[in-house]
Protein backbone atom coordinates (compact mmCIF):
# COMPACT_ATOMS: atom_id res chain seq x y z
CA UNK A 1 0.00 0.00 0.00
CA UNK A 2 2.72 2.39 -0.40
CA UNK A 3 2.12 3.87 3.20
CA UNK A 4 3.95 5.57 5.57
CA UNK A 5 4.49 4.83 9.21
CA UNK A 6 4.81 7.71 12.12
CA UNK A 7 5.16 7.56 15.85
CA UNK A 8 2.56 9.84 17.36
CA UNK A 9 4.01 12.06 20.81
CA UNK A 10 2.32 14.22 23.11
CA UNK A 11 4.44 15.84 25.85
CA UNK A 12 7.21 12.92 24.77
CA UNK A 13 4.54 10.52 25.79
CA UNK A 14 4.07 7.82 22.62
CA UNK A 15 0.09 8.35 21.95
CA UNK A 16 -0.12 4.33 20.30
CA UNK A 17 1.37 3.02 23.40
CA UNK A 18 -0.42 4.70 25.66
CA UNK A 19 -3.57 3.83 23.54
CA UNK A 20 -2.37 0.15 24.07
CA UNK A 21 -2.26 -0.02 27.28
CA UNK A 22 -5.52 1.36 27.95
CA UNK A 23 -6.95 -1.49 25.39
CA UNK A 24 -8.29 1.31 22.83
CA UNK A 25 -5.77 0.00 19.84
CA UNK A 26 -4.18 -2.95 19.24
CA UNK A 27 -0.68 -3.71 17.98
CA UNK A 28 -0.65 -4.52 14.82
CA UNK A 29 2.69 -6.11 14.05
CA UNK A 30 2.84 -5.78 10.48
CA UNK A 31 3.66 -2.47 10.71
CA UNK A 32 4.98 -1.93 14.50
CA UNK A 33 6.46 -4.98 14.81
CA UNK A 34 5.94 -5.73 18.13
CA UNK A 35 6.79 -2.26 19.51
CA UNK A 36 3.56 -2.30 21.54
CA UNK A 37 3.64 -5.82 22.73
CA UNK A 38 3.88 -5.66 26.17
CA UNK A 39 1.18 -2.99 26.04
CA UNK A 40 -1.42 -4.98 24.57
CA UNK A 41 -0.35 -7.84 26.47
CA UNK A 42 -1.09 -6.18 29.95
CA UNK A 43 -4.48 -5.04 28.64
CA UNK A 44 -5.40 -8.21 27.73
CA UNK A 45 -4.37 -9.70 30.68
CA UNK A 46 -6.52 -6.69 32.70
CA UNK A 47 -9.02 -6.84 30.61
CA UNK A 48 -9.10 -2.85 29.64
CA UNK A 49 -11.04 -1.18 26.73
CA UNK A 50 -12.04 -3.42 24.05
CA UNK A 51 -10.27 -6.76 26.24
CA UNK A 52 -13.27 -6.15 28.38
CA UNK A 53 -15.50 -7.67 25.24
CA UNK A 54 -15.61 -10.31 22.87
CA UNK A 55 -14.90 -9.05 19.30
CA UNK A 56 -12.81 -9.47 16.06
CA UNK A 57 -9.64 -8.16 15.68
CA UNK A 58 -9.93 -5.57 13.02
CA UNK A 59 -7.56 -7.36 10.79
CA UNK A 60 -9.23 -10.72 10.82
CA UNK A 61 -12.49 -9.04 10.42
CA UNK A 62 -11.37 -7.48 7.38
CA UNK A 63 -10.11 -10.97 5.96
CA UNK A 64 -13.81 -12.06 5.95
CA UNK A 65 -15.58 -8.96 4.58
CA UNK A 66 -13.90 -7.98 1.48
CA UNK A 67 -16.00 -6.31 -1.16
CA UNK A 68 -13.34 -6.04 -3.85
Amino acid sequence: YNREVSRCTVQGRDVGELMTSQGWALDYTQYSHGEYKDEQTTAQQNKNGVWAYQFDKPADWRKGNRRY
